[in-house]
Formats: C-alpha cells, sequence, structure tokens
C-alpha cells in the first residue's frame, strides 16, 4: 500500500505518522527538506500514544510536486483556499487517483468538485475522523481500504456534508467565538467564563483549546465561517492578539495571557 502526503505541519506529520504505523509506504511532499531521524522521532511519538506497534517505517521524502508518484493522495496544507485549489491544480495533471482534503474550514468542493474530504483532529489522539465522499469515491477500493483502516485501528467515523467546518469545528468555533464575544461585548471577565465552564464539558478551558489551534488558525477559520454564514462572530480581540505578536502555543504567547494583559490596562 502506498499512499501521498502533501505537508509536513502539525496535521501532516501526524497522519503521515499513523500510516507509516499501518504499513503504508508514505511519500511525504514539503517546501523543505527533513531529516529521516525527525520523521522516524515523529513515528515513534505516535506509536506511544496510540498504542501503535512500529513493523516498518517505510516512506520517502519529495520536495517538488512533480515527482511524486500516482498514488491516492491526501491535502495537510495550511488553511489557505487559493493555495488548496493551486496545489490540486498541479497534482491533477499527473496523478488520476482519488484526492482527499484535510480542510478544517473549507467545502472540499472549493477546492474541485471531484475532490473528498477526511478531517483528522489535533492531536491526533481524538480518534474521530469526519468524511466526506463523492460519488465517484464512494466505490473507491482504495478509499474503502483507507477508512477501513482507521476503523481498525479504533477511529470513530463520521459522514458528514459538503460545508464549511463539518460538524466539530462548525460547534467548536461557534462556541470559542461566543465565549471571547462574553468578554468583548458584555465585558465579562476570563476568570468568570473558566468559573461556568469547571462546571461544563469535564471543566475543559476553551482558551487552552485556542493557544493550542494557534490564535491565527482559530481568526482564519472563524473567518471562513463568517464567509458562508454571517451569523458566526469573528471576534476582533482575536486580530488585536495577532497584531501583537500573539500566536498562542507555537510561539508560547498564549491567548490567555494576552487577555491577562488586556485586564491589567
Amino acid at each position: 500500500m502506498e499512499i501521498n502526503i502533501l505537508g509536513y505541519g502539525v496535521m501532516g506529520r501526524q497522519i503521515s505518522s499513523v500510516l507509516i504505523l499501518s504499513g503504508y509506504k508514505v511519500n511525504i511532499l514539503s517546501r523543505k527538506d527533513i531529516p529521516e531521524d525527525k520523521i522516524k522521532r515523529n513515528v515513534k511519538i505516535i506509536s506511544r500514544l496510540l498504542s501503535l506497534e512500529i513493523k516498518s517505517l517505510v516512506f520517502e521524502l519529495y520536495t517538488d510536486i512533480n515527482d511524486l508518484p500516482n498514488n491516492l493522495t491526501i491535502e495537510c496544507i495550511d488553511e489557505n483556499l487559493d493555495k488548496k485549489i493551486e496545489i490540486y491544480e498541479n497534482i491533477s495533471k499527473k496523478n488520476d487517483k482519488p484526492y482527499i482534503t484535510n480542510t478544517s474550514s473549507f467545502s472540499p468542493s472549493e477546492i474541485n468538485k471531484n475532490i473528498s474530504g477526511i478531517h483528522f483532529f489535533n492531536p491526533i489522539t481524538i480518534k474521530l475522523i469526519e468524511v466526506y465522499l463523492t460519488k465517484e469515491h464512494t466505490s473507491s477500493k482504495e478509499v474503502a481500504a483507507l477508512i477501513g483502516l482507521f476503523n481498525k485501528i479504533g477511529f470513530d467515523v463520521v459522514n458528514v456534508k459538503n460545508n464549511r467546518a463539518y460538524i466539530a469545528n462548525y460547534i467548536l468555533f461557534e462556541e470559542i467565538s461566543t465565549a471571547i464575544k462574553l468578554i468583548e461585548k458584555y465585558n465579562y471577565s476570563m476568570s468568570a467564563i473558566l468559573g461556568v465552564y469547571k462546571h461544563l464539558y469535564g471543566g475543559r478551558n476553551i482558551f487552552d483549546i485556542v493557544d493550542l489551534v494557534g490564535i491565527d488558525i482559530t481568526y482564519n477559520i472563524l473567518n471562513n465561517l463568517n464567509e458562508s454564514d454571517e451569523s458566526v462572530y469573528v471576534p476582533k480581540l482575536l486580530k488585536e492578539a495577532l497584531s501583537n505578536g500573539y500566536l498562542g502555543k507555537k510561539n508560547k504567547k498564549t491567548f490567555k495571557s494576552f487577555l491577562e494583559y488586556k485586564e491589567k490596562m
């Protein structure tokens, strides 16, 4: 079994690692060279987190899309619609196998009517995938084998429609938007909101989720949702945090610390 993965960012490396552990030869497309030891280290981390045995590590790194073999492909690049369209147009010139996007905030048909969507979550220990398949891909043995593999290793598969953000991100980012809106519009403190959250949803910290996802990605996803549904509120505080250099966990300047700074002003 062989598969192409486009992009080796946060999701690309996790998806690649699961597929390598599951016996696929994974062809990884990256804009820059990645040390082989780094790829192996990421596989070992996912092996431990998902309790998957390391049998063999078969992968190949590519930096030129034109060199990729003709295989089933999963695209995991940044949430930029123009880039997603461009990379599909490039690969489809030589590749006639099913093409699947891991987009978290666009609908697959916005990229191209011929592609499907399989949305994985970060971290990949959230054993859930949302799947939208085109009519042609519902009969593809390669796609069926891929989905069957994730079922076999304990992932729940939810079939979704061709809408932006599917189910989970639509719910989650509306929730994030509402929590920040309460601060922005009604002057609630972060501690008041967290005091309520302590009794809801297992006591999760919604602002920690913003920092894990990334403030920039959160802002982009909400803007994408707002484009298709004007009722989705895009908080100005996210844009303000970004303009002050706050990105979340990725640069250790968290949204929580930004809100604390704002409260002291």
